[in-house]
């Protein structure tokens, strides 16, 4: 018997409202890992729009030359229902300062207790314009302002 019939309902339009988020990950840029953090906003429509910003710090874990790096980006994306008990996003960051590149990327998501918190884990992004592969994982976690 399969898992996902017991799986709870997922409703974009419970996640409408205005949202603070904290994250954390890894990136790899020319065969060097970093370790990348930051905080933002964002919006979310009740037909899942998103609409917002961040700001990141991203550094290198190994080599010579590392140094702190910060950016902002815009946001703007979807977000749809997915798997059983699981949302989808998708999210355009532009970059506004510093020295990011404009990416796209895609996470799974899913509310957690009393719809005032979303947890978010990558799936995959590319860089926008070209499509190549953007190698990044990050963590996400979401709570409700308004």
């Amino acid at each position: 018997m399969s898992q996902s019939r017991y799986a709870p309902e997922f409703l974009v339009g419970d996640l409408a409202g205005l949202w603070s988020f904290r994250f954390s990950g890894y990136t790899v840029a020319q065969a060097a890992p970093y370790r990348l953090a930051g905080l933002g906003w964002m919006r979310i429509t009740p037909d899942g729009g998103i609409a917002g910003a961040q700001c990141s710090a991203i550094t290198m874990l190994q080599g010579q030359g590392a140094k702190l790096s910060t950016n902002q980006f815009d946001l703007s994306g979807m977000i749809k229902a997915g798997l059983p008990g699981f949302g989808l996003a998708t999210i355009h960051y532009q970059p506004t300062s510093g020295h990011g590149l404009a990416l796209d990327g895609t996470f799974a998501l899913m509310p957690g207790a009393g719809r005032d918190q979303i947890w978010m884990v990558s799936q995959g992004a590319t860089v926008s314009g070209s499509g190549a592969d953007a190698d990044e994982l990050a963590t996400i976690e979401a709570v409700r302002r308004q």
